[in-house]
């Protein structure tokens, strides 16, 4: 049994995958390329972008320690260098940076331990904490839309959560709302044009990958589902490009660690596939800057920590 299986949660609920038909075919003139990597090989992370600086955030590092380290990759220069502590050392903790400020919430404070509500923010080079989120949270996913933070999905105390918690940086107040009509842990989450995509996930157990998209309108407080995802994953990444494309890259289910790259096509409205990740990888991290799409470390079969930095740029989709 991988390494991953065995950090996976016990749980009971499980999910129909729905595969879309509509995928077309790969497309040769896409490759991948290495780039600086990560002074510190890492899984499970929180992660965000802020003004060009990509933010790696605890995690997992060798031996199944959990650190709180935080390595910054600046995109430009392609060099990393260390950042400020956290002043915790969570993995499955959810991260997301707005107006000058990078987050970093919940997660677990060990391997099997409860999740916690703990919310920090990395203020002028410090973290400082904020009012705790109205419960505790981890494997969900966050992301700054409209000037309020959400935070979606995840694992509460009871197991995986069915709201989405929503901060207020202005009044620096937590409220709740009804989340997705699928609830998932393990989940991908993506800011397009004043909306969010949770992408994916699982309910607990690796028997329970689902492969949704769900979108949310903020202005109108409605979920709607679009195309499910050609392959049922968790523990994977994604993000949206400048011309027009969704992307899900690698997680896990009950086959093992996946290398599954995907695009869904804003325009056409069918999938794709992308030449696949090399290694297959979970856990890791994502960000895209303009056509080009950004991964991070990871985690693959036993015993598998990367410090792997790459990239693939979508540019030639839309020649």
């Amino acid at each position: 049994m991988s390494l991953r299986r065995r950090l996976c949660a016990v749980g009971v609920v499980a999910l129909a995958a729905f595969t879309s038909t509509s995928t077309v075919g790969a497309t040769p003139r896409l490759r991948w390329e290495s780039h600086q990597a990560m002074p510190t090989p890492r899984h499970e992370f929180a992660y965000a972008r802020l003004d060009g600086r990509f933010y790696v955030m605890a995690g997992f590092a060798a031996g199944l320690n959990t650190v709180p380290l935080v390595d910054v990759y600046d995109i430009a220069d392609d060099t990393w260098e260390s950042g400020p502590p956290l002043p915790y050392a969570p993995n499955h903790a959810m991260g997301a940076a707005g107006k000058g400020v990078v987050y970093n919430l919940g997660g677990y404070l060990a391997v099997t331990s409860a999740p916690t509500d703990r919310a920090v923010a990395l203020l002028e080079g410090a973290w400082v904490d904020l009012p705790p989120m109205p419960a505790a949270r981890a494997a969900g996913a966050a992301e700054i839309v409209g000037g309020k933070l959400y935070v979606v999905g995840g694992v509460g105390p009871d197991g995986v959560v069915d709201d989405v918690f929503v901060f207020d940086p202005d009044t620096q107040e937590w409220s709740t709302m009804p989340g997705p009509p699928i609830a998932l842990e393990h989940l991908a989450l993506v800011k397009r044009a004043g909306k969010l995509y949770a992408v994916a996930g699982r309910a607990l157990t690796l028997d329970s990958v689902g492969a949704t998209v769900q979108r949310f309108d903020p202005v109108t407080g409605t979920w709607k589902r679009l195309p499910s995802l050609p392959h049922a994953t968790s523990g994977h990444v994604a993000a949206a490009t400048r011309n027009g494309f969704l992307v899900s890259f690698g997680g896990e289910g009950p086959e093992g660690v996946y290398a599954d790259a995907f695009a869904y096509d804003f325009h056409t409205r069918r999938w794709r596939t992308l030449p696949a990740l090399a290694p297959a990888r979970t856990g890791f991290g994502i960000t895209a800057v303009g056509s080009r799409v950004f991964v991070f470390g990871g985690a693959g079969d036993d015993p598998g920590y990367y410090d792997l930095t790459q990239a693939i740029d979508l540019r030639p989709l839309r020649r």
